[in-house]
């Protein structure tokens, strides 16, 4: 049974596919690996020194930037013969993107830090 994504192609959903209606498009969810790519062509303001950064093509990385913008619902780059720069919405998406990945990340904690783990493990000397 074939289905439209949201431009309009026809799509074959694969059997395990739970949502057919969300085939090939972000659906509700948003990919951190978007996220990342953006900060990264956000640092650099070049894609193409960015694709090299996270080891990816080009023309790839162009399009996951696309389909972050056609999720978000706005551009985030200018893009320009020169480079790349931040649209207003590039700016206020910025640092959210920043915090979303380092949240994602999780806290930065040691072993022994963590809550309910002793600050200096006991070693014995026991044989067995």
């Amino acid at each position: 049974m074939a289905v439209q994504d949201p431009s309009g192609k026809r799509v074959i959903p694969k059997q395990h596919d739970a949502y057919p209606e969300a085939v090939n498009d972000l659906g509700r969810d948003l990919e951190l690996r978007l996220v990342r790519y953006f900060t990264v062509v956000a640092e650099h303001q070049h894609f193409g020194r960015a694709a090299a950064d996270l080891h990816v093509a080009q023309p790839a990385l162009s399009r996951q930037i696309q389909r972050l913008e056609k999720y978000l619902g706005t551009r985030l780059l200018d893009r320009t013969s020169q480079g790349t720069r931040l649209t207003p919405a590039g700016r206020t998406f910025l640092p959210r993107a920043q915090a979303l990945l380092q949240a994602a990340r999780g806290p930065k904690w040691p072993c022994a830090s963590k809550p309910g783990a002793s600050a200096s493990p006991s070693v014995t000397s026991k044989t067995w």
